[in-house]
């Protein structure tokens, strides 16, 4: 399917329609319990058309709390070293081409990160359904000790006494406070009192539905919300 890109380029998406609609994949992830949804339709145009639905396997930039460019599913650039990113996206078997094109991006965020996004775009495609799951192990990975320490600091902050340490929580809560630092969680805060007090699974499912930032995206709220019911 041909599309238009930034910088007057055009290129060609192969999509794969993985279920019966022709919409989306649920994959498992080895030895994750959240799941990735990556999205099969058709990518984000630059102009930022809302007929169009978010697609992970291209550069994008998410306009929410400082983001860089973004490649997978939260794999973000903008705090990163150029050989960082280079040596990360080939250990998830990103071609070389690809990996150094997107070391370029090292340290750029918001309107410096959209820019690129519309320029260089085009030019790295997509990436695999595979290559997007390893880059989505290694950055998890990440998230979690990143996790850990946004939820140690905000505790100490909070002075909550008794409060539940961090590899005593209920696995699933953990899981679904990690993959909101993923859409960023601006109100992580709140989330973390919930926790460290020992809040239940259905205080954190109305957390999610009723908070403004991470409500507003309905399908991975529902992704979440399913999990903790389970």
């Amino acid at each position: 399917m041909q599309k238009s890109a930034g910088a007057g380029i055009n290129y060609n998406t192969s999509l794969e329609p993985l279920n019966d609609n022709g919409n989306f994949i649920q994959v498992s992830v080895r030895k994750l319990s959240m799941l990735i949804m990556a999205i099969t339709s058709p990518p984000l145009h630059p102009s930022g058309s809302k007929s169009t639905l978010f697609f992970s396997r291209i550069l994008h930039w998410p306009p929410v709390g400082g983001s860089g460019v973004t490649l997978g599913r939260g794999y973000d650039m903008g705090n990163r070293s150029a050989g960082e990113i280079l040596s990360t996206l080939m250990l998830a078997g990103i071609e070389e081409y690809k990996a150094q094109l997107c070391a370029k991006a090292a340290g750029l965020k918001n309107r410096e990160a959209d820019q690129f996004v519309k320029v260089y775009g085009p030019f790295v495609g997509e990436i695999t359904h595979q290559q997007q799951i390893r880059l989505f192990e290694i950055a998890y990975r990440e998230k979690i000790e990143y996790g850990k320490g946004v939820y140690s600091r905000h505790v100490e902050k909070l002075k909550i006494v008794n409060a539940v340490q961090w590899n005593s929580l209920d696995k699933v809560i953990r899981d679904a406070f990690i993959d909101t630092l993923y859409q960023g969680n601006i109100t992580a805060r709140q989330m973390v009192k919930i926790m460290a007090q020992g809040g239940s699974r259905q205080q954190i499912i109305d957390y999610l539905r009723n908070d403004s930032n991470l409500g507003n995206d309905k399908r991975r709220t529902n992704i979440r919300v399913r999990n903790l019911q389970q």
